[in-house]
């Protein structure tokens, strides 16, 4: 088995896309103490608001919601629309596989702009919790968790930079693409079918299952004796994260659309 390792970029960098990308990794790698800090203190502040509320009426926010919501859905549907096309003309490639997950041949400018983007935005998801707080909707440990965690997580592996990130990135881009919209549809006041979340939830698994088959691939790959950039730091929040979260899920999926309940719930 041989691999071509001649250097391909499927889009050409849009002119706010092109970054010094030694410089972002430096930048993110500078705030990695802060963000623990500070995600600590949204879980702190999240229990603090939803204590002041015990007492107090939900705000409605339904306008202020659906425009957070659409922001969200318009970042993510351009983030995965500047980064799906060349992921897909990897993948399509005889050694597709272990290039996106072992070698840097095909790291863009568009591609390090959209990772440097969605770290950052792991931060401002924390207002997603804003609202649930302020309207006294339910607040599930996957939802706190899943935020804190991922913030951190992201913020350790953007300046290591492995391929094997792409996956988790893009996909989850293009998750959140059709969870917000659907978000923001709902709180619209239009009528959505249960199936609809049922199926996005199934789609949040989906992405956290191909996470953790492309680490395991990366792993067979440097297991047998192909060079593979792959770091110890990686391996370790790859698996964790994607396995505590596709659990999560499951288990959230299991308890809302399989588990029977009492007609009065």
């Amino acid at each position: 088995m041989s691999f071509n390792s001649n250097r391909t970029t499927y889009l050409k960098p849009l002119w706010f896309e092109r970054l010094n990308v030694s410089e972002s990794k430096e930048l993110i790698r500078s705030y990695q103490t802060s963000v623990v800090y500070i995600s600590v203190g949204y879980v702190v502040l999240t229990f603090l608001g939803r204590w002041w509320m015990r007492n107090r009426k939900p705000f409605k926010l339904r306008r202020p919601l659906i425009a957070w919501n659409l922001i969200l859905a318009i970042f993510s549907t351009i983030g995965f629309w500047r980064t799906f096309p060349t992921f897909v003309a990897l993948l399509t490639q005889p050694d597709g596989i272990y290039r996106s997950v072992c070698t840097y041949d095909y790291t863009s400018d568009t591609e390090a702009f959209w990772g440097l983007m969605y770290t950052i935005s792991k931060l401002f998801e924390f207002v997603d919790t804003v609202f649930i707080v302020l309207r006294k909707a339910p607040l599930l440990f996957l939802h706190w968790f899943h935020h804190m965690s991922m913030a951190i997580f992201m913020f350790y592996l953007y300046p290591i930079g492995d391929p094997v990130g792409r996956w988790g990135g893009i996909l989850n881009y293009g998750v959140h693409s059709i969870m917000y919209s659907y978000y923001s549809v709902k709180m619209g006041g239009f009528q959505v079918p249960k199936s609809v979340s049922s199926i996005i939830t199934m789609l949040q698994m989906g992405q956290f299952v191909l996470t953790l088959f492309a680490n395991v691939y990366a792993l067979v790959m440097f297991g047998i004796g192909y060079p593979c950039a792959l770091s110890n730091m990686t391996i370790f929040i790859q698996f964790v994260g994607g396995t505590s979260y596709l659990i999560l899920f499951a288990n959230y999926y299991y308890q809302t659309y399989v588990k029977l309940k009492p007609k009065s719930a």
